[in-house]
């Protein structure tokens, strides 16, 4: 008899408990590794990681700190720690399918905690990244004295919730998966100043130095996202020394993976990612 347990977790570099799932394709071509974006988690992208487990891939993915199943106040997280939760997901993967190249496929701020990741050791195995809509700019610019004062929260109030009013309409044009959206008990729209801050700060770090990012990379981008500044990250793969290749999806929203043309999309993954199994 085969035992399968209903939620999988592993333990953070400080102990803490972090949410999996994996996925077996059985004779795979390779592993992805997901990382989902600011207040969701990865059971809402089932139908992608479907879709890559049938194109032969196996899937792993996290519920990021602060995020879906995994245990904690809901959107706190220090930083690091997502880059750290990363690394070490990244190595338990490894070791349950041992020698087959691994792709990071990431989301919004999964795809800025695998930008500040890949500028650190990257595993042997690990080929590429896929990076949906990453925040290497932001469309809605916040003002100074409200950067200023979540600063000053940071240091006086570092995990005080403050509210989150995302519009789903800026997500997804799908109507379904706007009735999805708001119907998600999950998600959520709360985030703490320590957060704010470290995601801000990793912005600028990512910003200031290209060249260390050395993985091949390929990037989904909406040019009218309402989010993410597609332009930034168009002016930040020209200044990198890694090899970008990039998607741009005329008329997609921020979350191109759950938008209307998603399909096209997963097809498009999977094809560079297997031109690069070698």
């Amino acid at each position: 008899m085969t035992l399968r347990a209903e939620q999988c977790f592993f333990r953070g570099a400080d102990g803490a408990l972090i949410h999996f799932d994996v996925r077996d394709a059985g004779e795979a071509r390779g592993v992805f590794v997901f990382v989902h974006g600011l207040g969701e988690h990865f059971a809402k992208y089932d139908e992608w990681l479907s879709y890559a487990v049938g194109r032969g891939w196996h899937v792993a993915a996290l519920d990021q700190r602060g995020h879906g199943r995994t245990p904690g106040k809901r959107g706190d997280f220090a930083f690091a720690d997502l880059v750290s939760d990363l690394g070490r997901f990244v190595e338990v993967v490894g070791d349950r399918w041992p020698g087959l190249p691994l792709f990071v496929v990431a989301h919004s701020l999964g795809a800025l905690v695998t930008l500040r990741w890949a500028a650190g050791s990257v595993p042997q195995g690990v080929r590429g990244a896929v990076l949906s809509s990453p925040p290497l700019g932001i469309v809605e610019e916040v003002p100074r004295w409200k950067r200023g004062l979540y600063r000053t929260l940071a240091r006086a109030a570092p995990r005080m919730s403050l509210p989150r009013r995302p519009v789903v309409e800026k997500l997804t044009a799908d109507p379904e998966r706007i009735e999805a959206w708001r119907r998600d008990p999950l998600r959520h729209g709360r985030i703490t100043p320590r957060a704010l801050v470290g995601i801000g700060e990793a912005i600028e770090t990512v910003n200031a130095a290209p060249l260390e990012v050395t993985l091949p990379l390929l990037f989904l981008l909406a040019p009218e996202d309402a989010v993410t500044d597609a332009e930034a990250a168009l002016a930040w793969a020209a200044e990198t020394g890694a090899d970008v290749s990039v998607l741009e999806l005329p008329g997609a929203r921020h979350e191109i993976l759950n938008d209307v043309d998603r399909r096209i999309v997963y097809e498009r993954i999977c094809d560079w990612c297997e031109a690069r199994t070698g």
